[in-house]
C-alpha cells in the first residue's frame, strides 16, 4: 500500500525507460533464480550475491568517478542479474541500486524509480515461488510475523530520506 502511495505521489520522478527495461530483463532471470535456490548451486550463488554486495559497496565508498553515468541499454545485464538473485533469494536490490548509481539518478528519481521496479518483480517473484512450490506454512507465518514491520521501515525510510543532503545521499546508501 505504501509502495503504491509512493508511486501516486511521485510517478513524475520515475525514470521509466529504465524501470521498464529492468522488470522486462528481470522476469525470465525468476526462474532460473528458483531452479538456483532448489538445486545443487545454491552456496555459488550465495556467493555471487555477497560478491556483488562487498564489491560495490567497496567501489562507492572509494567514489572513483566515471566520466559519464553509464548507458540505459545496460538496464538489461543488470535486471537480469536482479532477476535470478530475485528467484534465489528474494535479493533482487543490489544489482538495481548498482545500475541505478551508475546512472547517477537524483535521490528522488532514485526512490521512486526502484520503487516502480520493486513493486511489480517483487510480486512477480513471489508468484514465482508460489508456483514452485517454495511456499511453505513456516515461510507464510515468518511472512505475516514481519509485515508491520516492513511497512513501519517503509514509512520511516521515507521520512528519513528527506532528512538527508544530496550530496551524503550516495555516501549513505552504501
Amino acid at each position: 500500500v505504501l509502495g503504491i502511495a509512493l508511486l501516486v505521489t511521485q510517478w513524475k520522478k520515475v525514470d521509466i525507460k529504465s524501470a521498464w527495461r529492468l522488470l522486462l530483463a528481470t522476469v525470465p532471470g525468476i526462474p532460473l533464480g528458483t531452479m538456483l535456490l532448489r538445486g545443487d548451486y545454491q552456496r555459488m550463488g550465495e556467493i555471487v550475491l555477497a560478491l556483488i554486495i562487498i564489491g560495490f559497496s567497496g567501489y562507492s565508498l572509494f567514489k572513483p568517478r566515471l566520466i559519464e553515468p553509464i548507458k540505459e541499454w545496460l538496464a538489461y545485464p543488470f535486471g537480469f542479474l536482479a532477476g535470478i538473485l530475485g528467484g534465489a533469494y528474494n535479493s533482487n536490490g543490489p544489482p538495481v541500486i548498482i545500475y541505478g548509481t551508475l546512472r547517477r539518478w537524483a535521490p528522488d528519481e532514485f526512490r521512486a524509480t526502484l520503487q516502480s521496479y520493486f513493486l511489480p518483480s517483487s510480486v512477480i517473484i513471489v508468484a514465482g515461488h508460489g508456483l514452485g512450490g517454495l511456499w511453505t506454512y513456516e515461510v507464510c507465518t515468518y511472512f505475516f510475523l514481519s509485515l508491520p514491520l516492513t511497512l513501519f521501515a517503509i514509512w520511516s525510510g521515507g521520512r528519513l530520506q528527506r532528512l538527508i543532503p544530496p550530496g551524503r545521499f550516495d555516501r549513505w546508501i552504501h
